[in-house]
Order: structure tokens, then sequence, then C-alpha cells
């Protein structure tokens, strides 16, 4: 089967406004000091490595299932499909896990949101509001993550959830 972020050619052209507006939305609630190069950021569905544009940083991981897109960025990327769980990593191996409008590729949500609660004790998920399951995920994070704080914020065509445990 083919992957479809293998065969665009244009992605950033098709969506990198919007993802750059969400990470620098992101940025503004977490309030994290770009050039501080000890935080550890694992961005899962990382694409193109938007991200960059926005945090500056270069201890950010990416992870993504689409090579094509992951030899667009310029970031350190680890080409690996988020559905095989656990993820290649020790516990509490990051400060922050992204996963910016990827959630819903996952075959299995509450597997996920559970291992990066198990990486990271700040996660942020954004969800895409369009999506016929965006109320069961919404449920799913709320429920894994019930004993953290947590806030979702409705930012246009996603709901960002952000948590700290």
């Amino acid at each position: 089967m083919v992957n479809f972020y293998d065969i665009i050619k244009n992605y950033d052209e098709l969506h990198g406004e919007e993802q750059i507006k969400k990470y620098s939305f992101i940025k503004e609630k977490l309030n994290i000091n770009i050039f501080d190069e000890t935080i550890k950021i694992l961005d899962v569905g990382h694409g193109t490595g938007l991200i960059k544009k926005v945090f500056k940083k270069n201890n950010i991981l990416g992870l993504d299932n689409s090579k094509n897109l992951l030899k667009q960025s310029n970031c350190k990327s680890l080409f690996y499909d988020f559905n095989i769980l656990p993820l290649p990593f020790k516990d509490k191996s990051f400060d922050y896990v992204f996963c910016v409008t990827a959630f819903h590729h996952s075959k299995n949500n509450e597997s996920l949101a559970l291992e990066f609660k198990r990486l990271s004790k700040k996660i942020v998920v954004s969800l895409l509001k369009k999506s016929s399951f965006f109320e069961e995920q919404k449920k799913i994070l709320e429920e894994v993550f019930k004993e953290c704080n947590y806030s979702f914020y409705d930012i246009g065509i996603d709901f960002v959830f952000i948590v700290k445990c």
C-alpha cells in the first residue's frame, strides 16, 4: 500500500501556513524558551519538519512513517510507524511530546496517548475537528490524562490539547 505522504511533493505549500500557526500557538501557550538547547522535543507525525520554523531548536526528534516527508526535514528524524508500540525510547526521554495533526492517523488512540504519557510529563496533541473520530479521541485524551492538568483550545480547524502531568 502506498503512503499518500510519500507521493505528495508540495506538503508545505498545502499545509505549511496552517501547521506553523499551530506550532506558534503551542509555543506561546507553553512559553518555551526556543533557545534553550537542553529541552528535548519528540514531534510525532513530524512530516517535513515545519516545527523547526517556530522552535528553531537542534534537539527536536521527528518521528514519521513517510520517508519522503522526512527527507525534506532539517531536524533529526526517525522513520517509524507510530502505530507500532511501544515507541523505541526510554521512559521520560523527552521534555515535550508533540503530535500535531497526526493523532487521527493512529490505529489505537488510547495506546498512543498512554505512550506519550510514558515518554513525557508535557504533551501536546491537536485534534482535527472535522474528523469523524474527534469526539471519541477527545474522550480518550480526557480519560488517559484525567489525573493531570490539561486544557483544550479551539484554534479554528483543530482543538489543541495541552497537558502537564
